[in-house]
């Protein structure tokens, strides 16, 4: 699997960081991201976002490394290929520098969320980067949050700032 390094937001694209330009263009495909911590993927999961791949050849599934060691990263690679997926679809990268994270999400085409324990403030974060989600809300409150999130009415803007209030008396 390709590295993807974080790094500024000057010159970003899909393909500086290894993902495929967008559909459309030469070579482009799908990018399907989940950057939701490790230990929220669990084996059925995994195996539906590998079925995906199998059924899109010109998709990639992006995801993040926070708090995912070496050894499981490798089992996930392996897995895939066991699946018929080649390793270099799945594609990881270090969590993304401060600041900067919306602008790294909003290259991924499709948020796919964790079933069992949702994306919770990554979920928000990929829908304020314009990438919508996949979710599949289940009975806890854990795994319906990313729905919530997903269907939410559109917040009104804050009302206009006046004036700064008069100092108070002295007392």
């Amino acid at each position: 699997a390709r590295v993807t390094p974080p790094g500024g937001v000057a010159g970003i694209s899909r393909e500086a960081l290894g993902l495929p330009p967008e559909q459309g263009a030469e070579g482009g495909g799908v990018v399907l991201a989940s950057f939701n911590r490790a230990k929220k993927l669990d084996a059925p999961t995994w195996a539906s976002w590998l079925a995906i791949l199998q059924s899109n050849a010109l998709s990639v599934l992006w995801l993040s490394r926070l708090a995912l060691s070496p050894a499981a990263e490798q089992r996930l690679l392996a897995s895939a290929s066991a699946a018929g997926v080649s390793p270099d679809r799945i594609i990881f990268s270090d969590p993304f520098p401060s600041g900067e994270h919306l602008a790294f999400k909003s290259l991924a085409d499709l948020f796919l969320d964790t079933p069992g324990y949702n994306a919770h403030v990554t979920a928000g974060d990929a829908l304020l980067a314009g990438v919508p989600l996949v979710v599949l809300p289940r009975e806890t409150l854990a795994s319906r949050v990313s729905a919530s999130l997903a269907f939410a009415p559109p917040a009104p803007p804050p009302p206009p700032r006046g004036p700064p209030p008069p100092p108070l008396p002295p007392a």
